[in-house]
């Protein structure tokens, strides 16, 4: 008697699901396998009841593509996420389609075309056609670092590109370490006599204070800019301002990180303050020779950071360096031409007609 009762039951859901156009999606055992007792027999069976699991047709479709459809967007792809087989037929459920939408109206610029091989300016013609050097940066900066050598020397111990032991805190309440918000762009030793303009000096309190121009006072110029440019380090002392804007143009070497203040807790002291060390330069041609030294001479380090060597290198280890093995591709940059600015040389013709006719 339970064997019909449960076969009917199993009849009628198939003719329920069939009507739907349904297909099945997967069988399983959800009863076995067990023993029970039928009219005082024993009867073992490996599943007494089977589940199947089943995905029907509907009439309604469900669609989350209005929204692309109304902007007019085009189908660009169509994927089967989910289907069945109904009576031998392929049926998908689920579809994934994928949109192309347009976003604006293309645009079109003209540019001029000046030849093949010219470009020229106010009647200075260039010829644009030769292959670049690819040593010419190479000697310029070795050009460029015999000249800081010659001319940027302490005259007390003979050192060369010596650094300064710059370092800023940093705590809950406080960060004097983090980068500026804004790069100080432009800033270059053209307001010194005899220097470089590749040589910062004006970020520094000591350099060739004998080459600076009447009036000039590098460690307030370099504090004014300090101030505009990490207006939320306005609680760091001035030194900490100066770190910011030395790294920010690439002068530093980091050295590391230690505890400056602790403060006695029960039986426990608990570091409040920490402090970065950098060795910073007023070059990168300083700080590049620097690291190459250390690298190249053992023995020779940055020290610690609560005692840094921040030191310049001597006449002799300067000229026993393999320059070859120093990567001065970050100063290449800065002595790379720099193409003319058309907008700024229209606005210079313009500025002096309209003063011509105003005048």
């Amino acid at each position: 008697m339970r064997t019909l009762i449960f076969l009917f039951a199993f009849a009628f859901s198939i003719d329920a699901t069939a009507a739907k156009q349904c297909g099945i999606i997967s069988t399983a055992c959800t009863s076995g396998p067990m023993t029970v007792m039928i009219d005082n027999m024993e009867v073992t069976r490996a599943c007494w009841e089977n589940t199947t699991q089943y995905a029907c047709l509907e009439d309604a479709i469900t669609s989350s593509c209005d929204s692309s459809i109304a902007k007019g967007c085009t189908v660009g792809s169509t994927a089967c996420q989910q289907g069945v087989t109904i009576n031998g037929v392929f049926q998908c459920i689920t579809e994934q389609r994928e949109y192309t939408c347009k976003v604006a109206d293309a645009t079109s610029s003209s540019n001029v075309d000046c030849g093949s091989q010219q470009f020229c300016v106010e009647g200075n013609c260039f010829d644009t056609g030769s292959v670049p050097d690819p040593d010419f940066a190479k000697a310029v900066t070795a050009m460029e670092a015999a000249r800081e050598a010659g001319v940027y020397v302490d005259e007390s111990t003979f050192q060369l590109f010596k650094g300064q032991d710059n370092r800023c805190s940093k705590s809950v309440l406080k960060n004097c370490c983090k980068g500026a918000n804004a790069p100080v762009n432009g800033l270059t030793n053209l307001a010194l006599t005899g220097g470089s303009a590749y040589v910062l000096d004006v970020l520094n309190g000591a350099g060739m204070k004998s080459t600076l121009a009447l009036g000039f006072d590098p460690t307030t110029f370099a504090l004014s800019i300090a101030v505009m440019v990490v207006q939320q380090m306005l609680q760091c002392d001035n030194e900490e301002k100066l770190v910011t804007v030395k790294r920010d143009h690439r002068l530093c070497h980091y050295v590391g990180e230690y505890c400056s203040k602790k403060i006695n807790l029960l039986f426990a002291k608990i570091c409040v303050q920490h402090k970065e060390t950098y060795c910073c330069f007023n070059s990168k041609i300083a700080k590049i020779i620097n690291m190459a030294a250390r690298t190249q001479y053992p023995g020779f380090t940055w020290g610690t950071p609560e005692k840094p060597s921040c030191q310049g290198i001597s006449i002799n280890q300067f000229q026993g360096l393999d320059f070859s093995a120093i990567d001065f591709s970050d100063f290449y940059d800065d002595i790379k031409p720099k193409g003319p600015d058309e907008n700024a040389i229209l606005n210079n013709a313009v500025n002096k007609v309209n003063s011509y006719f105003n005048n």
